[in-house]
Parts: C-alpha cells; sequence; structure tokens
C-alpha cells in the first residue's frame, strides 16, 4: 500500500510508542444548527451544547489511518460512515476536533446510490463539529453514506490520536 505521504528512507528505531484513539475521528449525528452565540469553553463534562441529537443512526464505519509519516507528528486517514438518517431535515453534523477535511473529498450517497450535492460545510471549531447541509431532505428512514479524507497532528494530550510513553526499569518507551 502506497503511503498518503512521501518520505526518504525509513529508519527503524527500537522503541515502543503507544498510540491510543480516544475518539472515532468522526461520529455522526444530526442537530438543527444554532448561530446563537455560545462561551467557547466548556461549563462542565456534560455540556449540551457538545452533544449530537440523536437523528441519525450510525450503522458502520470505515476507517484508514496512515501513521506513517517518519516523525511520527501527523497522520491522514480516510472515513466512509453509512447511516440510517430518523429525522425529516436537510443537515447533519459530524464531531471533529482539530481534523483537516479534504472538501473537495467530501461526498454524500443517497439510498439509490446517486451522489447527494453538499450545499455548506461549516466548522463549528467550539463545539468540535462540522455542519453538512444540503438544498434538499433527507429521507427518514433511509440509509446513506458519507465518504471524506482528513488530516491531523498526533499530539501528546489526551484526545484524538497521542504518543504516549512509559517507564520500565529505568528505562523510557
Amino acid at each position: 500500500m502506497q503511503s498518503l505521504i512521501r518520505h526518504g528512507p525509513i529508519k527503524m528505531y527500537r522503541e515502543t510508542v503507544i498510540v491510543t484513539a480516544l475518539w472515532l475521528p468522526l461520529i455522526l449525528a444530526s442537530a438543527p444548527i444554532d448561530l446563537e452565540k455560545h462561551s467557547t469553553a466548556r461549563d462542565s463534562h456534560d455540556d449540551n451544547r457538545y452533544r449530537l441529537q440523536r437523528v441519525s443512526e450510525p450503522i458502520s464505519y470505515t476507517l484508514f489511518l496512515d501513521i506513517s509519516n517518519y516523525y511520527f507528528n501527523s497522520y491522514s486517514g480516510t472515513v466512509e460512515i453509512e447511516f440510517r438518517y430518523t429525522s425529516d431535515q436537510n443537515h447533519f453534523y459530524l464531531h471533529s476536533d482539530g481534523l483537516v477535511i479534504d472538501e473537495s473529498s467530501i461526498t454524500v450517497t443517497r439510498p439509490d446510490g446517486s451522489n447527494l450535492p453538499v450545499a455548506n460545510v461549516i466548522y463549528m471549531e467550539q463545539f468540535e463539529q462540522i455542519y453538512f447541509g444540503f438544498a434538499e431532505r433527507l429521507l427518514t428512514g433511509e440509509q446513506y453514506k458519507v465518504r471524506m479524507s482528513f488530516l491531523n497532528n498526533i499530539g501528546t494530550e489526551l484526545r484524538g490520536l497521542y504518543r504516549s510513553s512509559y517507564v520500565t526499569d529505568n528505562t523510557t518507551r
């Protein structure tokens, strides 16, 4: 499989790196758009502004991550999410925290297999969400697929993909 990021020769070092995905980069759900200004800091651990309404049911996720970056400081990937739409609106949201979405790669497929044109994409960084709007209503009870490519950094904070280390026998791994 060819890497999505080109690099020079890769040297292998004996090192253990723990990478943990705290949440899938994208979690599908829907919510009505709220353009009202809100504080960008979380007021509590259960702040409902970060929750997505349950107007869709994810059926399956196909996720590919390329973490072959030579310095192990970034990754790229693609995701395909199949979901059943349970509302009667013309939009849905995905969770996203720090992802850089390749907007030209976004496709949404109707139940009949044809592409549903995305009218607008709005990044709502303060709530870690992306809004996807359409010129037509999505059909209640029908299955759709959304596909996209993305990039992100591998950090050291406990969110997304991160690197970590531990000490055993006075050796950091």
